[in-house]
């Protein structure tokens, strides 16, 4: 941002960004990194166990611990009330994820990013979308999103042109009734009134989702909510595609996770944008 930007004049709104990280900390100083200097306020919501009572990992709360020491974030803890069903986690979700905006909103925030630990954008083009929610005043502001497999060079390639909301207008909460799309997030569905001023950035700005990317696929198969009903029959044929990837044509087909099943999919070969170890920031 510019130094006009960083020394903030009253009238220039103030940004928060509520980060959810459950089964991993892997990504998060990479991602932190690319916000710092640029946002007001950064709250990190961590779980103290999944939807099935499962332990979230101990690397994840120290992790997180270290970084609220640092002054990097601060760490909100929370734990989720048992499910049985995916509906059931996906309300769960709706829930944490508008309390977030509230407490963004309670310290003063106009715009209030929502987001999760495997969700990168860029500090050049978080900068730009900043930039732009206060010149245009946008209700809320879109950027098409890529979803990688185990590592940021293979990105899926099937569906339409996929959007994420970025920056949303703090008076405005999620929707409690699950939308499901393939054009946004279905945790992420804005009640927003008639006529509402919107943006969606065509450009090359990208939110990359590094959802299939793990150094303990397990783990995420074990906490995540989409996974609820998996059997041990489902992750083994998935963890066993991941890791025996099978290259033909600048293309791998590989087995994923849907809830109670699993299917196959065509991830496409990328440059990256990011190497893994650049991702992989570790204190």
């Amino acid at each position: 941002m510019s130094s006009q930007g960083m020394n903030r004049k009253r009238s220039i709104p103030k940004f928060g960004v509520g980060i959810v990280c459950f089964d991993t900390a892997e990504f998060m100083r990479f991602k932190v990194k690319q916000m710092v200097g640029l946002v007001d306020y950064i709250i990190v919501a961590m779980p103290t166990r999944g939807y099935l009572g499962r332990t979230v990992p101990d690397e994840v709360s120290k992790e997180l611990h270290a970084m609220e020491k640092e002054g990097l974030i601060k760490l909100y803890c929370y734990e989720p009330y048992l499910c049985k069903t995916v509906e059931e986690a996906k309300l769960q979700e709706v829930e944490l994820h508008n309390r977030l905006i509230f407490m963004l909103q309670s310290l003063g925030c106009k715009y209030a990013m929502i987001s999760h630990s495997d969700e990168i954008v860029l500090r050049e083009d978080f900068e730009f979308i900043i930039n732009t929610c206060i010149e245009y005043k946008p209700i809320i502001y879109f950027v098409k999103f890529r979803q990688y497999y185990k590592d940021t060079c293979w990105y899926c390639t099937g569906g339409m042109m996929r959007f994420m909301p970025t920056f949303v207008d703090t008076r405005y909460r999620i929707s409690e009734k699950v939308h499901r799309s393939h054009s946004i997030s279905n945790t992420r569905t804005y009640i927003l009134p008639e006529g509402y001023r919107s943006r969606f950035e065509k450009r090359k700005i990208l939110l990359h989702h590094l959802s299939w990317v793990r150094k303990d696929l397990r783990t995420k198969l074990m906490l995540g909510y989409r996974f609820i009903g998996l059997n041990e029959g489902h992750i083994r044929r998935v963890l066993n595609s991941y890791n025996n990837l099978k290259e033909v044509d600048g293309k791998v087909r590989v087995w994923v996770a849907r809830q109670s099943a699993h299917g196959a999919a065509f991830y496409s070969h990328c440059e990256r944008p990011f190497t893994l170890e650049e991702a992989s920031l570790q204190q």
